[in-house]
């Protein structure tokens, strides 16, 4: 049986000290080009591995941070998830990622596992877990949630003020009957969810009491739009505003199987501009969603509060509206 290398084999072969090559492993400390490159080619010819359970003790840091999401089916989730990871390991973290499939007991577990010495902090996606049932179950292991109206959270995307904007374009080409997919509020920290706020206080605002018939609620996948889009025709729509993309595709396959064109007959519009709005035809019109911005503030925010640093006061970012080919002038 081989014998496991030690950082002490490594620096006796490269002539160096223990804590040289702790220094190269690490980058704490300065260390010429020409004794990292030396270290580090005897690290490989060695086939020396770090062990980190060792490291993690005498640190008292594991260097892996606790994701926790309801999917990553949803591209747009897939999406940030990625670029949490991407940010994660530019700071020298890992991550270790829960998917809870929408169960609120399965993200509490997650959140409580997680935070028994598992992980240096914790990123809480979940919608229904609010920013004080998070830090709770988490205890004195550094809590975010992300992207939450709360002055606790890092970074904030006014999407009341982005589905505005969305209807602001619909209404310029003509649409007065907006048809409004929904997704259920499952925040405890909302009485209502912000997107349909949004959809709610566009009419208000241009003197007219929203129309019920046209608004329904879905459940965030391709088939809730696909199903809706129908009812919400017979209902007069001439536009359909979607929460996200991926509803807002269904749409335009109900469109696209019932010759109904897009948006000659029917314009569409989604939420988060995700890969998929471009994956489609006619490409979506949507709101977009900085993903990469929200996901470097998240994590840097995270890593600030695991140093113990002060918190930033929380930025809230202006919602962007990309126009594509999936919205047109209403036909009279």
């Amino acid at each position: 049986m081989n014998m496991r290398v030690k950082i002490s084999d490594v620096a006796k072969v490269a002539g160096v000290s223990s804590s040289t090559v702790s220094h190269v492993l690490s980058g704490n400390r300065p260390i010429s080009p020409e004794v990292c490159l030396r270290v580090r080619q005897v690290i490989e010819s060695l086939g020396y591995r770090p062990n980190y359970a060792a490291k993690s003790l005498a640190s008292h840091r594991t260097m892996k941070v606790g994701v926790v999401s309801d999917e990553i089916s949803n591209s747009i989730s897939g999406v940030l998830v990625e670029a949490m990871n991407r940010y994660l390991r530019e700071n020298g973290y890992s991550m270790l990622l829960g998917v809870c499939e929408f169960k609120k007991e399965n993200a509490i577990n997650y959140l409580r596992e997680f935070s028994s010495g598992m992980v240096d902090g914790v990123i809480n996606m979940i919608g229904s877990v609010s920013v004080q049932e998070a830090a709770r179950e988490c205890k004195t292991v550094p809590t975010i949630t992300y992207l939450r109206a709360h002055q606790e959270c890092p970074v904030y995307y006014d999407r009341t003020s982005g589905i505005i904007l969305a209807l602001e374009h619909l209404w310029s080409l003509g649409h007065r009957k907006i048809g409004f997919i929904a997704v259920s509020d499952t925040n405890p920290e909302t009485a209502v969810e912000e997107r349909e706020i949004g959809y709610r206080q566009f009419f208000v605002r241009m003197g007219m009491q929203p129309d019920e018939n046209l608004i329904v609620t879905g459940n965030n996948k391709i088939e809730s739009g696909y199903i809706y889009a129908e009812k919400l025709m017979k209902a007069g729509a001439t536009a359909i505003m979607a929460s996200n993309d991926m509803m807002a595709v269904g749409v335009l396959q109900w469109a696209h199987q019932n010759q109904v064109r897009v948006p000659d007959e029917l314009s569409v519009a989604g939420f988060d501009d995700a890969p998929i709005a471009l994956a489609v035809a006619p490409t979506l019109t949507t709101v977009q969603m900085p993903i990469d911005i929200l996901a470097e503030k998240t994590v840097n925010a995270l890593i600030s509060k695991i140093k113990g640093e002060t918190p930033r006061q929380q930025e809230v970012l202006v919602p962007r509206l990309i126009i594509r080919n999936s919205t047109g002038k209403v036909k009279s």
